[in-house]
């Protein structure tokens, strides 16, 4: 019991305090954006799939980066939409010569049509240092200086991938987007530090982030974290890892706690995946990677497991011994299951308590991890994807622009 508890302390207290004391008074080392002489190129690689709610928004706010034309691709893939996706995007990329549409017939998922675009670019022009892609998601919305920003880290031939700072816009505690908004918020810091502290960031949130194109490693067709997958490749060859606050890019915050716990569940399937993939990496040098990798993120995704054996060890120690241990049984219990349902309840009668809602939220999310698990373990066949329903997000042209600037 009292390991269980340790390691759920370590990796959600313990180990982002460490980040942030350790890399207190560091900061990137970058030139201004004024001083770059030479812009790399950059590739926009965008996977798509019945868009049509929000795609609008999306490549207006890829028409409005700043970035010198003669060095701007875009490469999106449709995976078969059935919606308009595909007649907008069409329309959009009418008479821009660096705009290439490609739709696919039958459903691919997205890592088959990532890699098929990266083929396809790098035969345009070929892999190399100074050639940058640019992943991206249909849902997230770029600052119009976010490229720059982002490609000025390559300078330093040792990094290999510059993830951005994600913000959320319109959360309330009406709903989970709150809870969901607090642990971006929490992890983009943690992964800011990780970058600072030796660039052993472990993994981009992926809506929104640049690699060398050079360290773009295929991602096998049946994985589910693609994005994870592209950036312990890089690190695995020694390439550093790291996230810029000024690279700011913007994404409506869920609000449906089912939706949500789908999302996570199938993130979760795609970890052990990528956890199978890259043990090795938990007992090679650098000791610090291997540190940050399972303080971060392994003991992340065994979460689940661990709080089941803690629960069962505590609940035989009460039944044996009782007293004490009764007492810290009952505590946990009304702690976690207690407060989730009455966190239900109170929602019905339009009550909404900050730290109930937050702790419903850990509990479910935990649940979607531990079956994101027991999915991996049946086999995972396919990575096909279904978008959450989408809406108009971020309504007019200049409405997006005054939350964007807030």
């Amino acid at each position: 019991m009292v390991i269980s508890v340790g390691a759920i302390v370590h990796t959600y207290l313990l180990f982002p305090w460490m980040m942030k004391v350790l890399s207190r008074g560091k900061s990137l080392a970058v030139p201004a954006k004024e001083e770059m002489k030479q812009w790399p190129k950059v590739t926009v690689l965008m996977a798509v799939y019945n868009e049509e709610a929000i795609i609008k928004e999306k490549l207006d706010s890829l028409d409005k980066v700043d970035y010198p034309i003669d060095k701007w691709r875009i490469y999106i893939g449709s995976d078969a939409s059935d919606d308009r996706t595909n007649s907008i995007v069409s329309q959009w990329g009418q008479g821009k010569e660096y705009v290439h549409f490609k739709v696919f017939e039958k459903r691919h998922g997205k890592v088959k049509i990532i890699n098929q675009l990266v083929s396809e670019a790098v035969s345009k022009q070929p892999a190399g240092p100074k050639h940058i892609f640019l992943l991206t998601d249909a849902s997230v919305m770029l600052d119009p200086e976010v490229v720059r920003t982002l490609v000025r880290h390559f300078r330093d031939e040792k990094v290999a991938l510059v993830d951005t700072h994600m913000i959320n816009l319109g959360s309330s505690h009406k709903d989970i987007s709150a809870s969901e908004e607090q642990y971006i918020s929490r992890e983009v810091l943690i992964k800011h530090r990780e970058g600072l502290l030796g660039g052993v960031m472990m993994g981009p949130f992926g809506g929104c982030f640049a690699l060398r194109s050079d360290y773009f490693t295929p991602v096998p067709d049946t994985f589910r974290v693609d994005d994870f997958y592209v950036a312990m490749q890089a690190l695995k060859r020694g390439g550093k890892l790291i996230s810029d606050l000024d690279a700011k890019v913007y994404e409506a915050i869920p609000h449906d706690i089912m939706e949500e716990y789908r999302r996570k569940r199938r993130i979760s399937s795609g970890n052990f995946q990528n956890l199978t993939q890259f043990s090795s990496m938990l007992v090679q040098p650098p000791l610090w990677r291997a540190f940050v990798f399972f303080s971060h993120k392994v003991l992340r995704w065994m979460g689940p497991l661990i709080m089941l054996i803690g629960v069962l060890s505590l609940s035989v120690l009460a039944l044996k011994k009782g007293g004490y241990y009764s007492i810290i049984w009952w505590i946990a219990l009304l702690g976690t299951l207690g407060v989730s349902l009455a966190d239900i309840g109170l929602s019905k009668r339009h009550i909404h308590l900050k730290y109930f809602r937050l702790i419903r939220y850990f509990i479910m999310m935990n649940i979607a991890l531990l079956e994101g698990f027991i999915e991996y373990l049946k086999g995972i066949k396919t990575n096909v994807w279904q978008p959450p329903k989408r809406k108009a997000e971020y309504g007019d042209e200049a409405q997006y622009h005054s939350r964007s600037d807030s």
